[in-house]
């Protein structure tokens, strides 16, 4: 089905470029292809490097927020290839499969990788549909015209679109299985977490505008290199509607829909649709212009990795014995790491009770496990702390504050690692909730008990704030001074699971977590290491 697919795609696109070569004919546009001179080249290839890096870097910042890392200069590389081989293969988005399985190898996460990838491109589109639906409304004769002349075209997106309600209500069905219930809690914590989060949807948004940006004014050049003397204001609402047909899932390459539209759109706002017909085909070719730098990426990238990988060879084995013998999951020498504390003991602690946002202060055993926190870790670079009294004393503490002073000034207080929401379950034991909803909390990480929080949204502020924190970390030592839930949803972070997992954690008083943050993806350390205080106390018993 998937091949006849591709072969249909092929065949609707080559059918709509020779029916419009036929009726339209080919002087016109063969004598645009001629005016493309150097000037328009080089213009061609300023604007996609332009485009390439603002692509890149949304993708970098999609990356980062789901607690892996890509370098600028590797993504901006990976998306020159993935163009041209959009531009050049049938299907139009292999050169997209490609970087996404290429980087989720690369990071261990071949899956979270694939999931980067599409919602980068996803929040691309949605601002492309977004512009162009306002263009067209506006544009009420514009839009006339293209309803009128591409109905069938509209209609074959419809019946896609009523496919995929037909997925979306059968996914929803077997929503019910527990792997599948798994896998769509797995996409949309990664969706908050890598698309939706404060600190990545701007950036995603102001990067995919500029992107766009940069695809118009390509479409300028390529009108004005066909002849048009039409206006900025008369061009933008014309080549607003080209690019989207390129989205229609018709085209070569984005080639046939592109070609189409512009004829019919520059019909119908008073000039020849010959004209649109130039204007599209130069656009199309001073696109692949734009990205001919893809491939010397795709001929000389591997070679030069290759040499790289052989120069490596001569570097010392690794000791007999190490359980570390993939290089990718190896700690790192680094300047520092992510060390994640847990605060000490307060009495609804030491009572085993619930304690989410009450805000009792440490007890003289917390007091004790902070000063021998104090004296056993390393001196951070940054500590941030949870807004909560037991957090900030314990903070207070590393940062070398007397005691009782929690509002040191070497501290910094972060709300997103503020302790889980228990609501009307605070200060109480477990046992306060029946067997049956407290099974039901473990296995389902949206489930929010009455008056409080659920672990999902737990782990996607926490994940927020990891990736914000990822690469000071891997120059410097960062502690994070935390509660429970908060310091699992980190480990899961780190660990690329589930949040129910955390579920499957233990940490005690005072314990210690570190990640390295340092390499292609986290790598955890250690986990609930017991505060120096309890080693001691156990040796001496």
């Amino acid at each position: 089905m998937h091949k006849l697919w591709g072969y249909l795609r092929v065949l609707v696109g080559v059918g709509i470029l020779a029916a419009l070569a036929a009726r339209l004919g080919t002087a016109s546009v063969l004598d645009g292809l001629r005016s493309i001179g150097p000037g328009a080249v080089l213009a061609a290839l300023g604007i996609g490097l332009l485009t390439t890096v603002f692509s890149a870097w949304r993708w970098c910042l999609v990356v980062r927020g789901l607690g892996m890392r890509l370098p600028l200069a590797t993504a901006v590389a990976d998306c020159y290839r993935a163009v041209f081989l959009n531009s050049v293969l049938p299907a139009g988005v292999l050169g997209d499969v490609h970087r996404a399985v290429s980087h989720g190898r690369q990071s261990g996460d071949v899956g979270r990788g694939v999931r980067a990838v599409v919602l980068e491109r996803s929040a691309g589109q949605v601002v492309l549909l977004v512009v162009g639906a306002g263009v067209l409304l506006a544009q009420p004769t514009l839009l006339a015209a293209v309803v009128e002349h591409m109905a069938p075209g509209f209609g074959l997106v419809a019946g896609l679109l009523a496919a995929l309600a037909v997925v979306v209500v059968l996914g929803l069905c077997a929503a019910r299985v527990p792997r599948i219930r798994a896998a769509l809690r797995t996409v949309r914590a990664d969706t908050r977490a890598g698309l939706l989060s404060r600190g990545t949807l701007p950036g995603v948004l102001l990067l995919s505008a500029a992107a766009l940006l940069g695809y118009l004014v390509l479409f300028v050049v390529a009108a004005r290199v066909a002849g048009s003397e039409a206006t900025i204001g008369q061009l933008l609402p014309l080549l607003m509607v080209a690019l989207l047909a390129m989205a229609l899932p018709l085209n070569i390459g984005g080639w046939g829909p592109r070609e189409a539209v512009s004829a019919v759109a520059f019909g119908a706002v008073g000039f020849t649709a010959a004209q649109g017909l130039t204007v599209a085909v130069v656009y199309g070719v001073l696109s692949l212009i734009a990205c001919l730098p893809g491939v010397g990426v795709l001929l000389l990238r591997d070679p030069i990795s290759r040499r790289l990988r052989q120069r490596a060879e001569v570097t010392p084995a690794a000791p007999a014995g190490d359980t570390c013998a993939e290089k990718d999951v190896q700690p790192t020498n680094v300047a520092g790491v992510l060390i994640l504390v847990r605060h000490g003991q307060t009495e609804a602690n030491a009572r085993g009770l619930l304690l989410g946002r009450a805000d009792p202060p440490l007890n003289e055993s917390g007091y004790r496990q902070a000063q021998a926190l104090a004296e056993a870790l390393p001196r951070a670079s940054r500590i941030v702390s949870s807004p909560l009294r037991r957090a900030r004393d314990t903070a207070a503490v590393l940062a070398g504050t007397a005691r009782g002073a929690t509002d040191a000034g070497d501290v910094e207080v972060d709300a997103r690692w503020i302790e889980m929401d228990y609501g009307d379950l605070d200060g109480r034991p477990a046992t306060a909730l029946d067997e049956r909803s407290w099974w039901t909390w473990r296995q389902n990480p949206d489930f929010v008990p009455a008056g409080g929080e659920s672990l999902a949204d737990v782990c996607t502020r926490v994940h927020e704030a990891c990736a914000e924190l990822a690469d000071d970390a891997a120059s410097g030592d960062v502690v994070v001074v935390s509660h429970v839930s908060p310091i699992k949803a980190a480990v899961t972070w780190a660990l690329g699971v589930g949040d129910e997992v955390g579920w499957r954690m233990f940490l005690g008083d005072a314990a210690i977590c570190r990640i390295d943050t340092s390499g292609r993806v986290p790598l955890l350390l250690a986990f609930n290491d017991p505060c120096p205080l309890d080693k001691s106390v156990r040796a001496e018993s």
